[in-house]
């Protein structure tokens, strides 16, 4: 979304059609941006534990040793790491967002 209808966006939450309070157009505009990345991140996590089977085998096989994997912790780690970026990232802005009038927001091009 670019910047000018995410400023608008933001000046409709807090129109009086909407109402909705500071914090809860922090809230929206912090989850537009978490709920790709998490989808993503899921995505990503399930994809690289499939592709990384064969080359963990091979591995395995070469060194001698027993059975590789990745353990669940390290998915579990690069889940809560990426999403907490990615909060972190969103989370300016959309504090910028709930900062703005809804006069100026409505009046931004």
């Amino acid at each position: 979304m670019s910047e000018p209808a995410g400023v608008r966006r933001a000046g409709y939450l807090r129109s009086r059609e909407y109402g909705f309070s500071p914090g809860q157009v922090t809230a929206v505009h912090a989850g537009r941006g978490l709920v790709p990345a998490a989808a993503g991140c899921l995505g990503g996590v399930i994809l690289g534990n499939v592709l990384a089977g064969p080359l963990l085998a091979s591995a395995a096989y070469f060194f001698g040793i027993g059975v590789l994997g990745v353990p669940a912790w390290v998915d579990a780690d690069v889940v809560v790491a990426i999403c907490g970026l990615t909060g972190i990232a969103a989370l300016v802005p959309a504090m910028r967002a709930a900062r703005l009038s809804a006069v100026a927001a409505l009046r931004a091009e």
